[in-house]
């Protein structure tokens, strides 16, 4: 992920989300899901996540400038329980949201040898 001009970040909308949705449903042997994408554009997506052997992910820029890929990529753990409690619901926190989802990267990119997560912010024990 690269960091993004307050321009590019507006030009991200939920359809470019939902394509790349798409695409990791369709590729992950996991989930059985097949998309209506033409195959030589499945078999890039395939192409690109088989040949990634290291993978770098900033947890502050998915928070922050790609938001709608934290449900496909992180795991939300609420580190308030007071919070959530008066609200009634869980919501996306950028300071819960530092928690990536190891299932979900190593089903995306399977010959991939090393992950490195950069700024996680605070990660505390309950």
């Amino acid at each position: 992920a690269k960091n993004l001009t307050a321009e590019m970040q507006q030009n991200i909308t939920r359809v470019d989300y939902k394509i790349i949705k798409s695409l990791m449903r369709h590729y992950m042997t996991t989930v059985e899901y097949k998309n209506r994408s033409p195959n030589y554009i499945n078999n890039l997506f395939k192409s690109f996540c088989d040949s990634k052997q290291f993978v770098h992910i900033n947890i502050l820029w998915i928070n922050q400038q790609y938001p709608g890929f934290k449900k496909y990529l992180m795991c939300s753990v609420p580190n308030d329980p007071e919070h959530e409690s008066n609200e009634g619901h869980h919501h996306h926190h950028q300071h819960t949201d530092n928690m990536l989802s190891f299932e979900i990267i190593s089903a995306l990119f399977p010959y991939c040898q090393e992950v490195i997560v950069w700024d996680t912010g605070n990660i505390t024990h309950s």
